[in-house]
This record gives structure tokens, C-alpha cells and sequence, in this order.
């Protein structure tokens, strides 16, 4: 693939920094986000289940999303490379990330 500007930057370099930093910026606003996730209704049975603030209010959390989200979206921004689904990959990246943690916890 033709490279940028100077040569050392190439389209596959781009689309993954982009993905990247959609990640990153995804994790860092994750506990905002997960705080606001709306309670279901009626409860399941089994075990106690934690409240979406009390997942959101883990230590250290934002700094780990998004080094995991830099991490995964990058990879992911490699492998799509420049191409018109990039952008809906960016955006499985942020959700992904976001209800990954949620369902973990």
C-alpha cells in the first residue's frame, strides 16, 4: 500500500492508530459510561450481582480500559486497515470493551 506524507507512515498504520485511539478514549470515559447504564427491572435468580456503580467505581478502572482499549482497537485497525468499515469496526471496539467488563463483572 502507498505510504504518507514522508513514506513511513502507511494507510494499515493510520487505521489502526485511529482504532486505536478510539479504544483509548472509549476507556477512559468508561466509568461515566457504565455508571449510566440503566438497572434492569426485575432480578435474576442466583447469585447477588453487583450495581452498575458499584462495577463503575472499581479502582483503577479508566486507566485499564483504556490501555486494553488502545490495545484491541490497534490490533483490530491492523487487521480491517484502511477500508469503508472501519468506522463500525471502531465503534464494535468502544461497545465490546465497554459490555466486555460489565458481563465479566
Amino acid at each position: 500500500m502507498r505510504g504518507l506524507g514522508c513514506g513511513f507512515v502507511s494507510w494499515d498504520l493510520l487505521a489502526a492508530t485511529l482504532t486505536g485511539l478510539v479504544g483509548a478514549a472509549t476507556g477512559l470515559a468508561g466509568p461515566l459510561l457504565i455508571a449510566r447504564l440503566r438497572e434492569p427491572e426485575s432480578e435474576p435468580s442466583g447469585p447477588p450481582r453487583p450495581t452498575y456503580e458499584k462495577v463503575a467505581g472499581t479502582p483503577h478502572l479508566a486507566a485499564g480500559l483504556a490501555v486494553a482499549g488502545a490495545a484491541f482497537g490497534s490490533l483490530v485497525g491492523w487487521q480491517v486497515g484502511w477500508t469503508p468499515v472501519l468506522g463500525a469496526w471502531a465503534y464494535l471496539v468502544a461497545v465490546c470493551l465497554l459490555l466486555g467488563w460489565v458481563d465479566a463483572r
